[in-house]
């Protein structure tokens, strides 16, 4: 039968002849859960178990920083270019599939108005079976999913393998869908309220179409997955705004807001959900939340009193589309997420490493690319030591930031969270050194062989037991039993164990090759 950890210090307690316990706890004159692990770890660390080595390939630490950039004229989403199109018909979507946009929108009298682009630039009109409004559309690898108003029978639905050959297909009822998402197995749509509830459907193919229940009679308007719940907004209800979430689009929960305004827009940016909607006598109504459960209003720095209608994210910055203010379309950008400043990690800039003097390489900027020093590291905020233009938080390109060490080495490593010691590199690297939960060398790319920290006593040969009894009773031999002489017994069967087997080991595996995988061997 497997030993637990109290087994473990029974054993020792019982080498010095002291009574059992039932909890670490137990013998209150000594911290024995500290004492344990303590030995535990030291011991694995004495000696290369092989049970307990392992071996992980690094490479430097990047912090990709949304909130930390350059001055810089041409950044993504900052200037805009009209581009022409085919009709004056209002367009209401788009998607990009990797090789096309493509976008749809209202009726033009003979159908919906879909049209494409390769680039963004030349755009090409595409026929669809009727004159029906087309309101959202998405892409799931292999097909558009286009959804649009009621047609007199059900929602005017559309899919495409490429965006240019349109076919339409049945759903359960004559009521109109507003957009339409992908979650990696099924699409779901959302539409307006049928009478009994929200109009929400799922298809796994886009062809067949299953109805799902919700909470309220309110529409919704909008709905995006970010990786492990979609979310969904809507109209006021009376008290706040429509949102719901649901794992699976099937099963949906309502949630809470602070604000009874409809909401038309939805994204996720990696760590925050961002919805926008109706003008709230101020600004537009702005929400985050970090998992569509708990939600928080947030500030436009120069408020309009001017409704958004649609949002997204590109990976650097979210950019939200809305109503004409009396000079041109409403358009904003964030460079953040609006109430978080946060690195690729989804964890404060600071919580990496960085210290003022550290160096960090910097990529993605248009002037600035190279290595610089960092002068202050406060409230996720880098303030680097640059030639050139002073970096802001709020303006600025997508950059990449690689942490380097202030001394010798060229490269730094965050080593794993259960690393005890012993490292070894599996390369060519000549030197290294480690300090404050990193590894310093000149070698871009790792193989770190090392020993890890392993808790389960389940995990441990028979071998390691016997040492760890020993080294645990023959520290009690004196703080419990206050018998040096015992204790020095003890010690001394412990390391004529350790010296006998590590001899026997090291003649049967001197040859043996590591594995790319945690080492497990009968002997340790």
């Amino acid at each position: 039968m497997a030993l637990t950890d109290i087994d473990i210090v029974n054993l020792a307690l019982g080498k010095i002849k002291s009574g059992k316990i039932t909890a670490l706890a137990d013998k209150e004159f000594i911290n024995l859960e500290n004492l344990y692990s303590q030995l535990r770890d030291r011991l694995l660390t004495l000696y290369n178990w092989n049970f307990a080595r392992t071996r992980i390939y690094l490479t430097p630490k990047k912090y990709t920083a949304n909130t930390i950039a350059f001055i810089n004229s041409n950044q993504a989403g900052v200037i805009w270019t009209e581009r022409a199109v085919p009709k004056n018909i209002s367009l209401r979507a788009i998607v990009w599939n990797g090789s096309v946009f493509c976008a749809v929108g209202e009726n033009d009298g003979t159908d919906a108005y879909i049209v494409t682009s390769p680039d963004g630039v030349i755009w090409t009109e595409r026929a669809n079976p009727k004159n029906i409004h087309l309101f959202g559309i998405t892409w799931n690898g292999a097909m558009f999913c286009a959804v649009g108003e009621n047609d007199g029978t059900d929602a005017y639905i559309l899919t495409s393998p490429n965006g240019e050959n349109w076919t339409e297909r049945a759903n359960p009822k004559n009521i109109s869908l507003r957009a339409i998402v992908w979650n990696g197995s099924v699409f779901c749509a959302v539409g307006y309220d049928d009478g009994t509830d929200a109009y929400i459907l799922t298809s796994p193919t886009g062809v067949n179409w299953t109805e799902r229940v919700n909470p309220k009679n309110i529409s919704l308007r909008a709905i995006v997955w970010n990786g492990s719940v979609f979310c969904a907004v809507g109209y006021d209800d009376g008290t706040d705004a429509y949102i719901l979430t649901s794992p699976n689009g099937e099963n949906w929960t309502e949630r809470a807001n602070p604000k009874n305004i409809r909401l038309y827009g939805i994204t996720w940016d990696g760590s925050v959900f961002c919805a926008v909607g109706e003008d709230d006598g101020v600004d537009a109504y702005i929400l985050t939340s970090p998992n569509g459960e708990v939600w928080t209003e947030q500030t436009v720095a120069v408020p309009k009193n001017i409704g958004l209608w649609g949002i997204t994210w590109n990976g650097a910055m979210f950019c939200a589309v809305g109503n004409a203010d009396g000079v041109d379309a409403y358009i904003l950008t964030s460079l953040t997420s609006p109430d978080t400043i946060t690195n690729s990690n989804n964890k404060f800039i600071t919580d990496g490493g960085f210290r003022d003097g550290d160096k960090v390489a910097v990529t993605g900027s248009a002037s600035n690319n190279g290595t610089l020093i960092i002068v202050t590291v406060a409230a996720g905020i880098l303030t680097l030591l640059s030639t050139d233009v002073l970096i802001a938080e709020s303006a600025g390109v997508f950059v990449t930031l690689e942490r380097k060490p202030a001394f010798e080495y060229n490269y730094c490593f965050q080593l794993p969270s259960n690393y005890l010691g012993n490292p070894e590199l599996d390369s060519s690297a000549s030197n290294f050194e480690v300090e404050d939960g990193y590894i310093f060398c000149n070698d871009y790319e790792l193989n770190l062989i090392y020993t890890k920290q392993v808790t389960d006593p389940t995990k441990f040969p028979a071998l390691f037991i016997e040492c760890l009894v020993l080294t645990l009773a023959s520290e009690l031999a004196i703080t419990i039993a206050n018998d040096r002489v015992l204790r020095n017994d003890i010690f001394f069967e412990l390391q004529t164990k350790l010296l006998n087997s590590f001899k026997l080991d090291a003649y049967e595996n001197k040859s043996e090759k590591i594995e790319d995988t945690t080492w497990q061997k009968a002997g340790r």
